[in-house]
């Protein structure tokens, strides 16, 4: 069995079997391309949002411009070790210096003074510089062994947009050193001034564990190198304060008891500055404060737990594949482009509720929309080849019994066929071998059904080329209706009486090909009828159905079929047919007849051939026949008996019916109340 026959046998066990593949698809997919897109999209959802979620604890001292107008550049280090007495006095839980302090001063006595006041503080944090080869410069001795702890600061710049998303908690150096961050060193020495905690004993429970005293820090873990996301906020969201105003004791000194106090220089003209993701351009003091505000705040920007994402993630595969084959239309441009929009608003919002509320991301944000929108295309596209696969084979099928235009309309058609019973104006059509019984009776059974199967091939070709609906076959015998499945008959009786026409040329060719074989020429008679009709399903539901027309102009289509035998002619068609197309088409006025079991007399005529394609002798006989009709319709029988018995010997055929009719009246003339209406006997 055939790949595609076993997805349309077994298609609910294929959704699973293409769902896996898809996933297995995506997952390597991610394993190549895990985290390379732009790490921004947590940033766009946190636009939504304002976060005004800033710490007290955190006061910034900057060394401004207006503290270098009064002071100098670089300052004396007088400033800083009598700012730093003015801070002590009310006791800051952390101290950060934004100096580095590699070299001696120039005036030694206060380089002492300096490094007593770091001891005698004790809670001061100084940075190092990172050289090449990741080795480290410390400041000088004189004041690496007075200060409490040592740190990092250089910034983690991504080398495709040049901003800063986060800062690593530790380095080791080439020496087998570890120096934590900046952040973590001043936030390692806030949590142990706030807990009293033994510094030796949080250090390593830090390095363990990632984690603080009651707070564990959420970190992304890249390849073992963590990283801590920075839940940014601006700047001047931070509380603040002047150097000079610290120096000059002009300040609050409650705003910092039990503070982290940050030491930095935001002058202009010092370039200190970095890109962050949302306000762009900002004092390196600000991404560590934004990094300490994140921990102590607890708005981590965190993960989603990987495990369960790719459950969710296989899940949301497996419903997208299952809706996409067996109820998402693909009829629709504007449906399908609804769905795959539905899709992106659906995951935006899970990402947009779980950042807002929670302050969690997932782990593969674009890698798992990408996925989700590849098992849209491949299941729309293996579902639209699959669905135009079946339709060609039920075109095929379906053409067996209606014209190929018929099958289009249905399986493509934006309309809906009415299968139920409806009253409606249709163009019917019968026709019927003449003598079938005795050419049956010439032919053995193989030749007769290779007969029947070579005739009912090109006639049914010929009806079904312009729409046409074949009800049915009774052996030689064709019943066809127009206009079934359609909403209006605008064409039906002009392309009704063209297939007629075309019908009954191609039995002149089989004729020319076939006579010596058939030892005679076939005749088809054809009556057409258009009126109102009712079509339906007849039968039992489910058991045994037919769709066909019942009424009396499909009666009376069908006696115009045998009418033809009585004039001898080969297309009959109703007064109704006639005025529809009388200028389109040559006609020829027959009668005017009672069929039997109807009461109501109809006009009938004669079809000959296409407006404007009368040969010169047909127009002649025309008008001869028609002339002798209007003598027939004065009871002018002798002078139309005339005409008829020329016509006769032109082997005019309606003509004989006439003159025998003509003939009689001579003998028995009609009654006074005469209505010229002639009454078939026979059906």
């Amino acid at each position: 069995m055939k790949f595609k026959d076993l997805l349309i046998n077994y298609k609910k066990s294929s959704v699973i079997v293409l769902s896996i593949f898809l996933f297995i698809i995506s997952y390597f997919w991610l394993s190549v391309f895990s985290h390379t897109i732009d790490k921004d999209l947590y940033y766009i959802f946190k636009e939504f949002i304002s976060n005004d979620n800033v710490s007290k604890d955190i006061v910034v001292i900057k060394i401004d411009d207006n503290t270098l107008n009064k002071t100098w550049f670089p300052m004396d280090r007088k400033f800083f070790l009598d700012t730093l007495k003015n801070i002590d006095e009310w006791k800051p839980a952390s101290v950060w210096i934004d100096v580095f302090f590699a070299d001696k001063w120039s005036n030694a006595l206060t380089d002492k003074l300096l490094a007593e006041r770091f001891k005698k503080s004790w809670n001061i944090v100084l940075g190092s510089a990172i050289i090449d080869d990741w080795k480290i410069e410390k400041p000088y001795n004189l004041f690496s062994s007075s200060i409490k702890s040592l740190s990092f600061f250089p910034p983690i710049i991504d080398p495709n947009n040049q901003k800063v998303y986060s800062v690593k908690p530790y380095i080791n150096f080439s020496n087998w050193e570890t120096i934590e961050n900046f952040s973590f060193a001043i936030l390692r020495n806030y949590y142990s001034y706030i807990y009293e905690t033994n510094y030796a004993y949080s250090k390593s429970l830090w390095k363990e564990n990632y984690s603080f005293p009651n707070n564990k820090v959420y970190l992304w873990d890249f390849d073992d190198k963590p990283e801590l996301y920075i839940n940014y906020s601006e700047p001047t969201k931070f509380s603040t304060l002047n150097f000079y105003d610290v120096y000059s004791w002009n300040f609050d000194r409650n705003q910092l008891k039990d503070k982290i106090v940050l030491i930095w220089y935001t002058a202009e003209w010092v370039k200190d500055d970095f890109m962050v993701p949302e306000y762009w351009i900002v004092k390196w003091i600000y991404v560590h404060a934004n990094a300490i505000n994140t921990v102590l705040q607890k708005d981590y920007i965190k993960y989603f737990d990987e495990k369960i994402e790719y459950i969710i993630w296989f899940l949301l595969i497996l419903i997208i594949v299952y809706l996409n084959i067996f109820y998402i239309s693909r009829e629709s441009i504007m449906l399908t482009l609804f769905e795959t929009f539905s899709i992106f608003i659906i995951i935006f919002l899970s990402y947009l509720i779980s950042f807002i509320y929670f302050w969690i991301i997932f782990n593969f944000p674009f890698e798992f929309i990408l996925s989700l929108i590849m098992a849209f295309i491949l299941t729309s596209s293996i579902k639209s080849y699959f669905e135009e696969w079946n339709k060609i084979r039920l075109n095929k099928a379906l053409s067996e019994y209606v014209s190929q235009d018929i099958a289009h309309e249905i399986l493509h058609g934006t309309w809906v066929v009415n299968l139920s019973w409806e009253k409606k104006k249709i163009t019917t059509f019968f026709s019927d071998l003449a003598w079938f019984t005795t050419l049956s009776e010439k032919l053995s059974p193989e030749e007769l059904v290779w007969f029947l199967r070579s005739y009912l091939w090109e006639m049914s070709d010929i009806i079904m080329d312009q729409k046409w609906f074949i009800n049915k076959y009774e052996w030689d015998a064709i019943m066809a209706l127009w206009w079934v499945f359609w909403k209006t008959s605008e064409t039906s009786n002009y392309d009704a009486c063209l297939r007629a026409l075309a019908q009954q040329k191609q039995i002149w060719i089989i004729n020319g090909k076939r006579e010596s074989f058939w030892e005679a020429k076939i005749w088809v008679r054809m009556g057409i009828n258009f009126w109102d009709a009712i079509i339906w399903n007849i039968g039992r539901e489910w058991r045994k159905m037919e769709f066909t027309a019942l009424w009396d102009s499909v009666n009376l289509a069908s006696r115009l079929e045998w009418v033809n035998k009585f004039y001898w002619t080969s297309i009959c068609v109703s007064e109704f047919v006639y005025i529809e197309v009388k200028e389109q088409f040559e006609f020829r006025y027959l009668d005017k007849i009672r069929v039997k079991w109807k009461n109501e007399p109809i006009n009938i005529y004669e079809l000959i051939c296409v407006k404007w394609k009368l040969s010169d002798m047909q127009k002649s006989i025309i008008l001869d026949f028609e002339e002798a009709i209007q003598f027939y319709i004065k009871r002018q029988f002798k002078e139309a008996l005339e005409i008829f018995n020329k016509l006769n010997l032109l082997w005019d055929k309606p003509s004989l019916t006439y003159k025998n009719r003509c003939e009689l009246y001579l003998e028995n003339p009609p009654n006074e109340n005469w209505d010229l209406v002639w009454t078939m006997n026979e059906k």
